[in-house]
């Protein structure tokens, strides 16, 4: 029986990415739309109740301005989707005390143990909720707004390997 383990020092910029790739996973087609049409909608009422156009070129400005501040807001570009973030999450460890530390993850076939001063336990891989293989990130869910984050340029590539080919054939959907 294979078993691999993988310790992880907390690092605050890790931990912002992590938490800004969730959201941005959270946020679906359907969401970004709603946010588009609102917006949409709020952005041609401000505009017209300022102001009265009076021909056709000062409309088609005032669209276009309402239709980009509702693209930019409903598709922000990716260096904005971490805006406020970090204090957020600085703050929230401070508040906990957990400012620095060490994450130790076994994984084997079976499924992986945890063993962290916030967060552990056991996660059996067919009680697994979800997982997501960024370019740099795995993310892997123990429930829908609760996960861990692994930075895959800290992990052996055989060691990765594994992992994925245990994630690909647990319970979890991948996000």
């Amino acid at each position: 029986m294979t078993e691999h383990s993988i310790t992880q020092e907390y690092d605050l910029d890790l931990a912002v990415r992590a938490v800004a790739l969730d959201c941005s996973l959270r946020k679906t087609p359907t969401i970004r739309r709603n946010i588009f049409v609102g917006m949409m909608f709020v952005n041609l009422l401000l505009l017209f109740s300022l102001h009265r156009p009076d021909g056709v070129l000062e409309i088609s400005v005032m669209l276009g301005v309402a239709t980009l501040v509702a693209y930019l807001l409903a598709w922000p570009p990716k260096r904005f989707e971490a805006f406020g973030l970090k204090p957020q999450i600085k703050a929230r460890q401070e508040q906990l005390g957990l400012e620095e530390g060490t994450t130790t993850y076994y994984f084997d076939q079976v499924g992986m143990v945890v063993e962290s001063d916030f967060l552990g336990g056991s996660i059996p891989w067919e009680k697994l909720h979800g997982w997501h293989d960024a370019a740099d990130l795995l993310l892997i869910y123990r429930a829908p707004r609760v996960f861990y984050y692994l930075d895959k340029k800290q992990i052996d590539a055989a060691i990765l390997s594994d992992i994925k080919d245990w994630l690909v054939a647990s319970s979890g959907k991948q996000i």
